[in-house]
Formats: C-alpha cells, structure tokens, sequence
C-alpha cells in the first residue's frame, strides 16, 4: 500500500487579486505563487503595486476581488496564529531609538506572547548570530543604519517565522553592510529554512540572491518565474559589436533596423566604442556580419552575451509601457 504523501503548502497564493483605492486601481487580478525555501524578488517602479500587494499580504488591506492564502489561511481569520509565523523588516526599521537593544526586542516579544525565559535566550543567540550582543544594552539611536538594519532583522527572527517579508531592506546602506545583510538572508534562508519574500530596487541585489522573481508594473504581473529562465526568455537575446573604425551610430541603427526581420523588437545601447543589439528574437550572426561588411564597415569583434536582469528588467517595462 503506497503512503499518502503530506501535502505542503505554499507560504504565499495570490489568486487573480484585484485592488482598488479611491479611483485608482492599485492591482489588476494578479496571481503568483511564493515556494517554501523561495527567496522571491518582488520588482516594480515605484507606484506598480509592490507595497499595496506586501500590505494586502500581510493582512492589512484587504483585497478588492480575488484571494490571498498562507499556508491555505485566510490572513484576515486566524490573524494572530497567520502572523506568528511571519517576520517583516521594512525600509525604516522602526526601532524605539531611544531605548536598549534588548528593550526593543523585549517589547517585541511581549507583542507575540512569547515566554519571557525563552525569549531572553532566543534574544541572545540572535544577537550572538548578528554579532550585536555586546551592543544590546546600547540605546538604538546611537547605531549605524546597517546596525539599525541589522537590529530589525533580529527582531524579525525573534518570532522563529516561517516567512520573512522584506521592503527594501538594504537601502542607504553601503556596500560591505549590504553585502553582510545580504549573506544573511541567504543563510537565514538556505540554512534555517526560512521562506524569504523579497521587494527591492535593487537589481544586482536580486540577481544575486533570489531563485525566483515577479515583475509588477501598473498592477500588472508582467513577468514571472525562476530568474535564471526570466533572464533567458525570448526578450532577453542580446549582442555586442566592436568596429575598426568610430562609427555613425544612427547610420548603424538604421542598417540593422534593414537588416533583421521587421517583426524583431530591438532596442540600442552604445557606450565604450561597443554597439549593444538587444532583441526580442534570436537573430543570426553570420547574416549581420556579411550585411555589415558588405556596406564597408569592418567589425573588430561580435559576439553574444547574457542580457542583465537590469536589461531585461528594463525591456520589459518599455514594452509594459507601450
């Protein structure tokens, strides 16, 4: 007799969610899908949806039309026993900077009914592991941002949650501190097995640590999957030419315009003597090469790249945009 096998549930559904506020429609019956062990990009401009989406997912707003489950939960019923299981550190930190590390902490854990002995240990290995315990009894206010960001991430792990909901947790930090904060939603996600869902601006940021990613504009979804496979999608081709000679980059538009195939979108980019074709179709070297040259003009190097998530990022909100 085979055995049932347990059903696991997805941290996050969106299901065709709609939102409105006032005359605006903030979302448009978008759906996705969050994986345990995901650490999620959530991408968008600013206005796209992305913190009307964290607030309707976090139970603070409900939506217009369509479902939202955690763990197959309805976050409005249930509330208390729903967000017991979710940290979320926010762009500010919003830490009482005029008292203690601890005290922040303490207060916390009084707010989510934890037991006082377990807490205090659980404060302290949380310190230990951000290598701020020497500075618990320190007033918040005298921190770095980093340290801020850092304390506001402990206070997220105090809970033990299960899903970790991130805004823009490394802005204004410099590159060291988003580098430390960044290796640690990783380990918090690879090692402690935690479900990260992360919104940011930050391109390369999410490049490097998401496994997948949505991309929301004007509250639409208008992209998703696991990064690897976004990056690689048929908007995304891209390749760079290098010439003997300066060239007229208008006069090279244009040939390549003739060139391809009048159904191919192509955008350009010229800089540091490369001439970058990035198209929505794979286009044939040998053809570009014989059609080029045939027109005197003599290629020093061709040759294909990956497009950047910033590039296909950007492509996809150019052609969002119409």
């Amino acid at each position: 007799m085979n055995s049932k096998q347990p059903c696991i549930l997805n941290p996050i559904e969106i299901l065709s969610v709609s939102k409105r506020i006032g005359k605006i429609n903030a979302l448009n019956g978008i759906s996705f899908s969050v994986s345990p062990g995901d650490i999620f990009g959530f991408l968008g401009p600013n206005g796209a949806g992305k913190t009307t989406t964290i607030r309707i997912i976090l139970g603070l707003l409900k939506p217009t039309t369509g479902q939202v489950r955690l763990w197959n939960e309805d976050p409005w019923e249930n509330s208390f026993s729903i967000k017991s299981q979710i940290g979320v550190v926010l762009d500010e930190p919003g830490l009482f900077e005029h008292v203690s590390l601890i005290e922040n902490l303490i207060f916390y854990g009084k707010l989510y009914k934890l037991k006082k002995n377990t807490m205090i240990e659980n404060i302290d290995n949380i310190l230990s592991y951000f290598n701020l315990i020497d500075r618990k009894n320190d007033k918040v206010g005298s921190f770095s941002k980093g340290m801020k960001k850092k304390a506001a991430l402990a206070r997220a792990l105090l809970v033990q949650p299960k899903l970790l909901i991130m805004d823009e947790p490394t802005a204004g930090l410099d590159p060291e501190s988003s580098k430390e904060l960044r290796d640690k939603i990783k380990d918090i996600a690879q090692v402690h097995k935690v479900t990260v869902f992360f919104s940011s601006h930050n391109l390369d940021e999410v490049d490097k640590i998401c496994n997948r990613i949505a991309i929301i504009h004007r509250g639409n979804i208008i992209a998703l999957g696991d990064i690897q496979t976004v990056r690689d999608s048929p908007s995304s081709f891209k390749k760079k030419m290098r010439f003997s000679e300066k060239q007229d980059v208008e006069k090279i538009k244009n040939m390549v315009i003739d060139i391809l195939p009048v159904d191919m979108k192509i955008t350009f980019d010229y800089h540091n003597d490369l001439f970058t074709v990035l198209s929505d179709k794979e286009a044939d070297t040998s053809l570009l090469i014989a059609a080029l040259t045939s027109n005197g003009l003599k290629i020093k190097e061709i040759y294909d790249e990956k497009a950047s998530l910033e590039e296909v990022y950007l492509k996809c909100i150019k052609e969002a945009e119409g």
